[in-house]
């Protein structure tokens, strides 16, 4: 790294008090508004703290801009005015003339900064980059633009994750603004960990970025960047990280605010297209995933990939429990059997305790079904042990591959299998859940996120539902399973969890055994969830585990969900007028003095009348 800088004019931090950025919602966590006093003395203290460093590390902030709202490129640069770590240089790239220029030096002399500025011919190219790096003396590059807005503690924790452990990559949780000057916070995008097959089809790294410098270098080297807009480079670094097995941090709160995410992704969609596009390609290849194309996507302002990936061999045990309801069970039978793979498949279905009438019933119906269909019928008597019945059934055969499917679910399209099958893969997967809906199409289960309380499903557009990604776990509802995975914890376990958090447990113990489990959205199916069992087993489980003082959280209390990203709607200005009139009077002295006298004196009555009773 370089370690001797040039002369550099002393810049003196801005009291943020003073700033207009007091307008913003600035806050670490959502619901959790730092005030702007309190702010204004935490700043105070990190001055002074970063000036003590001995070997402070430099950072080049390059800033792609067009200028074209003047409130919110003022707000950027007051954003960095105010920080409390000032060890850096700005460069401005921006295809500007000479009145443009005239501005930007304004409202930089206007809150005493300097800044190179590198005339670019369009806004949101890289083109200039070759010539930009080898000149900034940062260790550290950050790329932004305007519309990153930086919380004034950012550069500061950017530079304690860069001094402790000099990792390649540094990027942020981000909050969003409504897109006003002096907007409200309306969402707080909540990214924890990269995933390598999550990255494959979002960036879970937002738009602003840090790079160590020679990492920076090495990147533009490997990568064309003749038409890839900045606000990509985070996630081509993303991928090359995951790639080459580089270090990153993230920093999980949400310092940086973007006002209008990602506004420029309409307007060069072919070339985003092309270059995110070629990237994922040989990003998959790598991995051992072969797609035969890449559809990129916009949703909600934001950028998304949607690998189509070609047809892989092998083949696939369905195990299909049952009990009674034999119209479900010659459902789920039929979608199987009409898979594009059925030629791979064979099907066990596994009766439970099922009466005379049902099993006369359904088979009636496989009496029927043509011989070249692979299928088994095979009985598991005794007590509803979900583990237990599933075991027995993956028994019978010795397909790499098992398939994990209730007999009142129902595949609906035709690949669903195929498509499973060709995402499980790499040698690091080893489940792959699918979609399941509700009859109506609502999401009932799009991965299982591991909570607080206990594993829950996701199924909002906010925890990325939509999106195939690594999750936490997979319902077993539906879901594809390596065998040799399944032979390595010896099955489900048929004792913590036997019917209603096994999947959870499977998934959490295959992790600790560095297998993965990726939830794939595109293969779906509707799942009439209980209609067999007439209850919701899960639920009773869930009691009578913790009646015998065994909680299902405590086998999962030191998991964080890293693997799961969510969007967060903040209260911002659609806070309601009862909390906004709350707050107000709580910050009254005399009211809140009154209030609380009132309130002991309630307390202290309640108590003496029980000790009274008593």
């Amino acid at each position: 790294m370089q370690t001797n800088y040039p002369q550099r004019a002393v810049v003196q931090r801005k009291a943020f008090l003073s700033s207009s950025l007091v307008e913003h919602e600035w806050q670490l966590l959502p619901y959790q508004v730092v005030s702007p006093e309190m702010l204004e003395k935490t700043l105070a203290w990190q001055e002074s703290f970063a000036n003590s460093l001995p070997k402070p590390i430099w950072f080049s902030i390059v800033a792609f801009v067009s200028v074209k709202e003047r409130w919110l490129f003022n707000s950027f640069i007051e954003s960095l005015a105010c920080q409390s770590y000032l060890f850096f240089e700005l460069i401005i790239v921006a295809p500007v003339g000479e009145q443009e220029q005239s501005m930007i030096k304004a409202v930089l002399a206007e809150h005493q900064l300097t800044a190179r500025i590198v005339r670019s011919s369009c806004v949101v190219d890289l083109k200039n980059l070759n010539d930009i790096l080898p000149y900034v003396y940062g260790d550290y590059v950050v790329f932004c633009d305007e519309r990153s807005l930086f919380d004034p503690r950012s550069l500061l924790a950017i530079a304690k994750e860069a001094i402790s452990s000099q990792v390649d990559l540094i990027y942020f949780n981000e909050v969003d603004l409504d897109g006003r000057p002096g907007g409200r916070a309306s969402e707080y995008v909540r990214r924890d960990e990269l995933s390598p097959y999550s990255v494959a089809t979002s960036c879970l790294c937002g738009e602003t970025v840090c790079l160590r410098r020679d990492y920076a270098e090495n990147l533009i080297r490997q990568v064309h960047f003749s038409y890839c807009p900045f606000y990509l480079i985070g996630w081509l670094a993303a991928l090359n990280v995951c790639a080459q097995k580089n270090t990153y941090r993230a920093i999980r709160l949400g310092l940086i605010v973007v006002a209008s995410p990602n506004a420029y992704y309409l307007s060069r969609y072919r070339e985003i297209s092309e270059t995110i596009g070629q990237s994922i390609l040989a990003y998959l290849s790598a991995r051992g995933l072969t797609a035969e194309k890449i559809e990129v996507y916009i949703k909600d302002r934001r950028l998304y990939t949607r690998p189509i990936l070609k047809s892989v061999e092998g083949s696939i045990q369905v195990v299909i429990p049952f009990h009674n309801k034999p119209d479900l069970t010659i459902k789920a039978v039929e979608s199987v059997i009409k898979q594009n793979c059925i030629k791979d498949i064979e099907i066990t279905l596994v009766n439970n305790n099922s009466n005379a009438e049902s099993l006369a019933a359904l088979n009636s119906y496989l009496a029927a079904l043509s011989p070249n269909v692979k299928l088994s019928l095979i009985s598991k008597e005794g007590y509803f042990n979900f583990a237990a019945i599933n075991n027995f059934g993956i028994r019978q055969s010795n397909s790499p591959y098992v398939v994990l499917m209730n007999n009142d679910v129902e595949l609906i399209a035709s690949n669903t299998l195929d498509i499973m099958r060709s995402w499980i893969k790499p040698i690091d997967i080893g489940i792959v859940g699918a979609k399941l809906l509700y009859e109506n199409g609502k999401v009932q289960h799009a991965g299982i996120s591991f909570a607080a309380v206990r594993p829950l499903n996701v199924t909002r557009d906010e925890q990325f539902s939509f999106l195939t990604r690594e999750t936490n776990g997979a319902c077993f509802a539906l879901a594809m399973i390596k065998r040799d995975l399944l032979n390595d914890l010896k099955g489900l376990d048929e004792y913590y969890c036997p019917n209603g958090f096994g999947d959870a447990l499977f998934c959490y113990s295959a992790l600790i055994k560095k297998r993965r489990t990726v939830f794939v959205a595109e293969a779906q199916a509707i799942h009439r969830e209980s209609i067999s069992r007439g209850q919701i087993a899960e639920e009773i489980e869930l009691f009578e585990m913790n009646s015998l003082g065994l909680t299902i959280n405590d086998l999962f209390d030191d998991f964080s969900s890293l693997r799961q990203p969510s969007i967060l709607k903040l209260r911002g200005s659609n806070q309601p007028a009862l909390h906004i009139l709350c707050d107000k009077l709580s910050n009254v002295w005399l009211l809140g003095k009154l209030l609380n006298k009132g309130a002991s004196f309630i307390v202290k009555t309640g108590r003496q009348l029980k000790n009274a009773r008593s």
